[in-house]
């Protein structure tokens, strides 16, 4: 499997940057994991709209799924067939309720995309990837992700999430460990927390035996202290993630 980080920004995209985006590449499938702020216009960069095989998205925060609006005018304005889009469960009615607001005809994307809400509870097969998902700790329903191919290379993609043993059992012994970490250090208590800080996410993957761990997420402010602190809890250095950077899992 190919990685390439499309976005690796907070909510508030860092300069230059793009909110949360993945491109995860198996032979001929290519699927987009989240789709957030800024990360079309990247992802253009890398391949052609049409080549997308499939897209998925982890939760319905706009940083995670906004720039479906673009990506559903490439396809509307071409007039390609329609992609499937996996959803959380919560998905199309979050996206009928953007339509009204921005002033889309009703029914708009499901027209352009093939949408397909996931059940977390069971397993997706997309191409050649089989996706298991584990319920996050955020502030709304969020999952992580866990991708394998049947080679024993296996990627987790936490999404959104505060402390969770249910990540950490779903990330156990992955070949490489996606961890966001929105924050640098929790300013109040960790009980009330949606997102990892850099020691947390550290310490998580370190539980979870994670072969490499990848920051992402993260204010570029503070990129050194935050690859610092999660490298010290996680016991070894850790990768942050960068726009346009690809990773072989």
């Amino acid at each position: 499997m190919e990685l390439t980080v499309l976005g690796a920004s907070p909510a508030l995209p860092n300069p230059g940057g793009a909110s949360a985006g993945y491109l995860l590449q198996q032979g001929g499938t290519s699927l987009l994991v989240d789709c957030g702020h800024g990360v079309v216009s990247v992802l253009r960069t890398v391949i052609d709209v049409r080549d997308l095989s499939a897209v998925i998205i982890s939760h319905m925060h706009p940083d995670h799924y906004f720039d479906l609006v673009p990506l559903a005018y490439a396809y509307f304005f071409d007039q390609l067939p329609p992609v499937p889009l996996h959803l959380p469960p919560d998905g199309l009615p979050v996206l009928q309720a953007v339509e009204r607001a921005v002033g889309l005809d009703e029914g708009f994307f499901a027209r352009i995309f093939d949408v397909r809400p996931y059940q977390p509870e069971h397993p997706l097969t997309i191409g050649p990837l089989t996706v298991r998902f584990a319920p996050t700790k955020h502030f709304v329903p969020a999952y992580a992700m866990r991708f394998h191919n049947g080679t024993g290379r296996e990627l987790v993609y936490t999404s959104d999430t505060a402390y969770s043993q249910a990540v950490v059992d779903l990330a156990q012994g992955a070949s490489v460990g996606v961890f966001e970490s929105a924050v640098l250090r929790y300013q109040r208590d960790a009980e009330r927390q949606g997102h990892l800080d850099a020691r947390t996410a550290g310490a998580m993957a370190r539980q979870a035996d994670v072969g490499m761990l990848v920051v992402t997420h993260y204010p570029s402010a503070d990129a050194d202290s935050v690859a610092r602190e999660a490298g010290d809890a996680f016991g070894k250095p850790v990768i942050l993630a960068r726009e346009g950077e690809r990773i072989t899992v």
